[in-house]
């Protein structure tokens, strides 16, 4: 019960900030989160999850946590074409400009994940 009251807070405080700007990347990925990871009766919603991860890359595009976590719940839909062309915007980001070591493993992973995509037809 007290998980419950928490993520209750925790998507109160989210949604305060998304009024205050709908365009702070953070809030719109970590709301998205919430949607894709919490069951039904928590508030768990799939469909809007992926429209607030969405909502996120597009308002930082180099959001790189952001487009991974995009990516994997694209994956877990089975819509491969999209997850791929995130993780190839990942990886062509990081290779057209110098990465910064924090992006690094996200890079790593965002490689792993499409080498391990079926491949195309």
């Amino acid at each position: 019960m007290a998980s419950a009251l928490t993520v209750n807070t925790l998507k109160t405080h989210v949604q305060r900030a998304l009024e205050l700007n709908p365009r702070h990347a953070p809030s719109l990925h970590m709301m998205g989160m919430m949607l894709e990871e919490l069951p039904w009766f928590l508030g768990g919603d799939p469909e809007m999850a992926i429209t607030y991860l969405v909502r996120a890359t597009k308002a930082k595009p180099d959001y790189t946590r952001a487009r991974l976590d995009l990516a994997k719940t694209y994956i877990k839909r089975h819509n491969i074409r999209a997850a791929r062309e995130e993780l190839r915007y990942i990886i062509r980001e990081h290779s057209e400009s110098p990465a910064a070591p924090s992006w690094q493993p996200h890079h790593q992973e965002a490689q792993r994940l499409l080498d391990s995509l079926p491949k195309q037809p």
